[in-house]
């Protein structure tokens, strides 16, 4: 009998290192209400009226087909849809609650057609899993309630098993809600603990051996998870900024005049690529799960760059010229970005200066420059202070968005670190 060799650590996280883009999607009944996810506890909502909530729900609209196209088309390589939020409303078939789409008003399985339809578009398929559930009195107070606790931590791993044993291969599980609740965590008390998280995601490795989890369930696991802000993990460690369209909102919001333009989300990519981390994008469908174009467009618009820069894009790991932030080597117009060649980085303009564009305090031969888009040779010239000066540009730039250079070494290279400034500058004071 021929052994199967087991996956490495590499080899497991490869592809989601790789990814750098993915769909996040939060539909659920709360979405009918236009206002937020958390509604069922930010508008003081009891059990029985947001039932009446959910049974407003049909889902008439949802295309998961449609959907994983969309992502597909904006050069995504993952999804992510919430199987159920804090409201524990399931959007799959679960034979532990009543409170599903399944046994609700809509009598479908959309988690089911969701992961079909990832699978035929060829992305990697992520399941969105809050452990908490606020239909249960635990929830709020696991003081007084100690059975409603075990009751409700019980179907979060019932719910998990679900998921993983129903649903063919899963790619990511993205916990949540693990500490959204009213009570203070007293300073003894483990949150894994609490959720016995660490039997819950064992039980998932052994029916979904190659998954990858996030961290939000009271462990470490694979990758970390920044929310609405952008900020890189220690090196070595995957991570990812999970940041939405909508300022306001994870779910549906009719009129939101701030929404991020495809500009915006472009920004925010490079500034995550800088630090070798993925974007998972949230977009809220229409209440009867039809997509809000107010923000496909953006999504789609930011799309077409990530094709012109897809060598940049898929390949970004953090660069050492980088290191010194908005106050180094190119001040707030630029940011560099590394690849899995040594030699090669990337200077992604996020301002523009007119014909010349400098960056300094780069160790380094530079053998050639050109633009990623175009393919376009750049001519420059090397100067003391470590400067890079690309030349002979354009007054503004032809990229409708950010132009990004791709400059090959001789040599790895390096950002110099010692220098006296007050010998450079010459100074007479």
């Amino acid at each position: 009998m021929r052994r199967i060799r087991k996956m490495t650590e590499q080899e497991r996280m490869q592809w989601f290192r790789d990814a750098k883009l993915g769909l996040f999607i939060h539909w659920g009944p709360y979405s009918l209400l236009g206002r937020c996810e958390w509604a069922f506890r930010l508008d003081g909502y009891k059990v029985k009226e947001y039932e009446k909530v959910a049974e407003g729900f049909t889902g008439d609209g949802f295309d998961a087909d449609q959907w994983c196209a969309m992502a597909v088309k904006a050069g995504m390589k993952y999804i992510v849809l919430t199987a159920r939020h804090h409201d524990g409303y399931c959007l799959f078939d679960s034979k532990v609650s009543p409170f599903t789409s399944v046994k609700g008003t809509p009598k479908r399985d959309f988690i089911r057609e969701y992961t079909d339809a990832a699978r035929r578009a060829g992305l990697k398929v992520g399941l969105y899993y809050s452990l908490v559930d606020w239909r249960y009195k635990g929830a709020w107070d696991h003081d007084r309630y100690p059975e409603s606790v075990a009751a409700m931590v019980q179907q979060a791993h019932d719910q998990v098993r679900e998921l993983m044993t129903d649903y063919g291969r899963i790619d990511l599980l993205w916990y949540d809600g693990a500490q959204v609740t009213t009570w203070e965590w007293k300073e003894h008390e483990d949150i894994a603990e609490f959720w016995r998280a660490r039997e819950l995601n064992a039980m998932v490795r052994g029916l979904q051996p190659h998954i990858v989890i996030n961290n939000r369930s009271g462990t470490v696991e694979d990758y970390v998870t920044p929310e609405r802000k952008i900020e890189a993990s220690k090196e070595g460690l995957p991570w990812e900024s999970c940041l939405s369209i909508c300022p306001l909102s994870w779910s549906y919001v009719p009129d939101s005049p701030n929404r991020k333009t495809a500009a915006a989300i472009l920004r925010d990519l490079i500034e995550i690529a800088a630090g070798g981390g993925n974007l998972l994008l949230n977009t809220g469908p229409k209440p009867d799960g039809s997509m809000n174009e107010t923000e496909i467009g953006s999504i789609l618009e930011a799309g077409d760059w990530v094709k012109r820069n897809a060598e940049m894009v898929y390949h970004a790991r953090r660069s050492p010229l980088n290191e010194f932030g908005p106050h180094g080597p190119n001040g707030c117009l630029g940011r560099w970005i590394g690849s899995d060649d040594p030699r090669v980085h990337y200077l992604a303009a996020i301002g523009w200066s007119g014909r010349e564009f400098w960056s300094v305090r780069i160790e380094g031969k530079v053998e050639s420059v050109t633009i990623v888009g175009s393919g376009e040779s750049v001519a420059y010239r090397q100067e003391g202070f470590g400067r890079l000066i690309l030349q002979d540009l354009p007054d503004m730039p032809s990229e409708p968005h950010f132009t990004v250079f791709k400059v090959t070494f001789a040599e790895p290279p390096k950002a110099q670190r010692e220098y006296s400034r007050a010998e450079w500058i010459e100074s007479d004071l």
